[in-house]
């Protein structure tokens, strides 16, 4: 195993997966904005995400906005849900919908995005993938978040939950990190 970047940190460094960016960045999900209140308030604690977990966000609340514009146009539902992929948002549409996401997460203290230097975390998104159940584009987040040194990757995805904590067990043969739902990553917060 690749040396990981954060190894000899104490603090807890929490992942957050884009399934918990998007209730969060949508609405007030009391859950997220509970987790996030405690961690801004704990100094000890640092809030992560990446860049591919912003691009999977933008890319869902555009294509809600397209949904949404389409619908108001009176664009029958079957042909909006059909072009979804290849909407057509203005210009002031996209701007508007990276405004308010980049407000919201700068808002909770969400600032720091990974970008890493290397490209060796790949090799382990490239492994999960192989040796487990996890899709791919979850096997990047948790790839990032055991290079990050994250202690918690926190998610709603049950299926990441389970087959992630189980490859971590069974591939990683050390307890670096945990990937659980917000209201867990509360509970082992509250404890320390």
């Amino acid at each position: 195993m690749p040396e990981i970047i954060s190894k000899g940190f104490s603090n807890e460094r929490l992942y957050l997966d884009t399934s918990v960016l998007i209730p969060f960045i949508g609405k007030n999900d009391n859950n997220v904005s509970d987790l996030l209140f405690i961690c801004k308030k704990n100094k000890d604690v640092t809030v992560f995400t990446s860049p591919f977990a912003i691009m999977e966000a933008i890319d869902i609340k555009q294509e809600h906005s397209y949904f949404l514009k389409k619908v108001e146009q009176g664009v029958p539902l079957k042909y909006v849900i059909s072009q979804r992929r290849e909407r057509d948002l203005s210009s002031e549409d996209l701007k508007k919908v990276y405004s308010i996401m980049n407000e919201k997460l700068k808002s909770a203290g969400i600032e720091w995005f990974y970008y890493p230097d290397k490209g060796e975390w790949w090799k382990l998104a490239l492994d999960i993938v192989r040796d487990s159940n996890i899709n791919s584009s979850d096997a990047i987040h948790l790839a990032q978040a055991v290079f990050m040194g994250c202690t918690f990757l926190v998610t709603t995805d049950t299926h990441l939950i389970k087959e992630g904590n189980k490859y971590l067990e069974g591939y990683l043969k050390e307890e670096i990190l945990v990937i659980g739902l917000p209201s867990e990553a509360i509970k082992r917060l509250k404890k320390k």
